[in-house]
């Protein structure tokens, strides 16, 4: 009897494992790859949470590579298991191409705003940079092709001036430039008279296809530079060769075109209205898939029957076919899914690219870094919780923006503002505590005891609320200085602060005065004075801080370099105002930190007042800068050396330990420095 009891439990455990290993490799397919959620960290920084979103990607002709590239840089991953080979952070990359062995890899990446891009060329297996090629362009618009002796060639888009007509309207002509990438060498190909609005070579890069609004396409023999063939369509379309070179397809905003490009002749069409985002055909030439909002379709070729269609919820960004029948998708919460259009099932799907752009705060232990995304295209807002492990803690999706987050001082709570409410959620389990009706919040700090949430509204009101009893204890508003505008017609308060021994409430509004409250009773103490300028958008107090004191108020504004006239009518520009820090007691500024930027995008003063971390803005870059508070002065000679970014910095926020700061990035990571 006992022995027939064991084998029994024996028997029941065999197939509980069975089951369990069964179980697994079943869900398995259908995972979720989570790879580390740090990107490649800049010279001088601890650590970098996140990797940014994507901005393109691309799949080796032998299905065996999965290349992404964003503001960051580029990483590579193995297609069939994602694991990441290697990243490169060269910034700022809208394109690749592999070669057709797949043993290289070309990025086009963005250099600054004056149009100039480079090429990178890497070398697949190791992640070695071969050569780079600087080149100009005005537009988004260009394509590589690899050509038979191996070198890539570049296609590209220029735009001239070429004289006034009578009337003084300028007159434009537009060419299409070659650029051998390998020998710097580069031709006019053609000069026409119109926008081009889409081109792309032909797998061979013998020929390439270009369209004109309302002159239809064309097909160019490079090596002869003649134009081979003309192909009328009544609109603008949006090209794309099969592998094989055998179709080109054409997407207008009424129909999808099938072409054979030796002809011209018209092989099918499909009437689809709006138009496909995207187009790609499968190597083999006999399917290609389109993007049409959150919706993706796939024909046959060169029938052009639907094959199959589905809908993705958080929308398609991209599509990009591998090998046989994978369809690689990036959808619009920074995902990329591999779909096999045979099975009609998701296989995996590559997560980790978190595109980090709203709100950024620390936990009083300054042990966790809480953060946002923003809700668009979409893609639902989603809070974060990070250690300084880089490890992601915690996600929590929301389907409207979240507006606005505060910890509370005991570190046990957090509040997040999201849809009409402010949300209050456990930092231990994160789940939620309670809820408040509360609309339009635009920002949120806790009383310094915890007791209380001061609450700043859209419409110009600052609400202090108890926490216990969730009543409104007061409420403090104030009359514009400005004309409203149709994008604040409420000229909003921005921010708010509470005095560290918790006596005062500080706000930065969107039409320029900075205001002292009393927390107490709400009555208004100070409005702090500063140079306005004749627009109200740049006089906003775009961020404040306190000194740990409470003596000291910081704020920044909009308003940077102001244009001054000379007395001939032209115009020079003085550095303006971008740091004030006021003396709470008289209301009057007490230090004013002027710089030669653009804006001044946020700051913060370090835990014991001796730093003041800055965000200072200019020509499509920013700058980070540490002042010394003590000899803050007209002159940038009080600062420390700059911290390097590879983007510009929306929010810093010290660590309330003081010996960390994070900032967070245009490019959607966060940066954390330790001193």
């Amino acid at each position: 009897m006992p022995n027939r009891l064991f084998l029994s439990l024996l028997g029941i455990a065999l197939l509980f494992i069975v089951g369990y290993f069964v179980y697994s490799k079943v869900n398995l397919s259908n995972k979720i790859v989570l790879p580390s959620y740090m990107g490649p960290v800049p010279d001088g920084a601890l650590i970098r949470l996140g990797k940014g979103g994507i901005s393109v990607f691309a799949i080796s002709p032998d299905g065996n590579y999965l290349a992404i590239g964003n503001e960051i840089g580029i990483y590579l991953y193995n297609a069939k298991t994602f694991e990441q080979l290697w990243v490169n952070p060269c910034g700022n990359i809208r394109f690749l191409e592999f070669s057709p062995n797949s043993q290289f890899l070309i990025g086009i990446s963005d250099k600054n705003t004056t149009y100039q891009r480079s090429t990178i060329e890497w070398e697949v297996g190791t992640g070695n940079i071969l050569k780079t090629f600087d080149f100009f362009t005005e537009f988004n618009l260009y394509d590589i092709a690899w050509k038979s002796d191996g070198n890539p060639l570049l296609a590209i888009e220029r735009h001239q001036t070429i004289g006034q007509s009578k009337e003084g309207i300028d007159l434009s002509q537009w060419s299409i430039y070659f650029i051998d990438i390998d020998t710097a060498k580069s031709w006019q190909v053609f000069t026409i008279q119109s926008v081009v609005d889409s081109f792309v070579f032909s797998p061979d890069g013998n020929t390439i296809a270009y369209s004109i609004t309302n002159e239809g396409i064309k097909i160019w023999d490079i090596e002869n530079n003649k134009e081979v063939t003309n192909i009328s369509l009544p609109t603008y379309a949006k090209l794309a060769f099969s592998p094989n070179g055998k179709f080109l397809l054409a997407s207008t905003p009424w129909s999808i075109y099938a072409f054979d490009p030796l002809t011209s002749g018209k092989l099918g069409q499909i009437e689809h209205s709006p138009p496909a985002m995207n187009l790609s055909i499968n190597q083999d030439g006999n399917m290609f898939a389109g993007v049409f909002g959150k919706k993706v379709i796939v024909w046959s070729l060169p029938d052009m029957v639907e094959i199959q269609s589905w809908i993705v919820d958080s929308g398609v960004s991209n599509i990009v076919w591998g090998i046989s029948s994978m369809l690689f998708i990036q959808t619009g919460d920074n995902r990329v899914a591999v779909w096999d259009v045979s099975r009609e099932k998701t296989l995996r799907a590559l997560d980790g690219y978190l595109d980090i752009t709203g709100n950024l705060i620390w936990s009083p232990d300054s042990k966790m870094i809480a953060a946002t995304t923003y809700s668009y295209s979409g893609r639902d807002s989603m809070l974060l919780f990070w250690d300084l492990d880089g490890n992601l803690l915690h996600r929590i999706e929301y389907s409207e923006v979240i507006g606005a987050l505060a910890w509370s001082p005991d570190n046990k709570k957090i509040a997040v503002s999201n849809n009409g409410q402010l949300i209050f959620l456990d930092t231990e389990d994160f789940t939620v505590i309670k809820t408040v009706d509360v609309a339009g919040v635009t920002d949120l700090d806790w009383s310094p005891d915890g007791d209380q949430v001061a609450v700043a509204l859209s419409d110009r009101k600052i609400s202090v609320l108890d926490y216990s009893t969730e009543a409104t204890l007061f409420s403090m508003t104030t009359l514009p200085k400005w004309m409203p505008s149709p994008e604040f017609p409420n000229n909003p308060v921005i921010n708010i602060a509470w005095s560290p021994d918790g006596d005062y409430i500080a706000a930065g509004m969107w039409d320029g005065p900075a205001y002292i409250w009393d927390s107490s009773n709400g009555k208004e103490l100070a409005e702090l004075d500063h140079i306005y300028t004749a627009y109200s958008y740049m006089n906003s107090v775009v961020d404040i801080s306190w000194s740990s004191d409470g003596r000291y108020l910081a704020g920044c504004f909009n308003a940077g370099i102001q244009p001054k006239a000379n007395k001939d009518g032209t115009t020079y520009f003085v550095p303006g105002e971008a740091v004030i820090l006021w003396n709470v007691q008289t209301g009057k500024q007490d230090k004013i930190l002027k710089a030669n930027y653009e804006l001044t995008h946020s700051i913060d003063l370090s835990p014991n007042s001796d730093l003041l971390a800055v965000s200072l803005y200019n020509d499509g870059s920013s700058s980070l800068y540490l002042w010394n508070t003590n000899d803050l002065s007209l002159s940038l000679a009080a600062e420390l050396p700059e911290l390097k970014v590879d983007g510009s910095a929306y929010k810093l926020v010290w660590a309330p330990s003081g010996k960390m700061l994070a900032a967070l990035l245009d490019n959607g990571t966060i940066v954390v420095w330790d001193f």
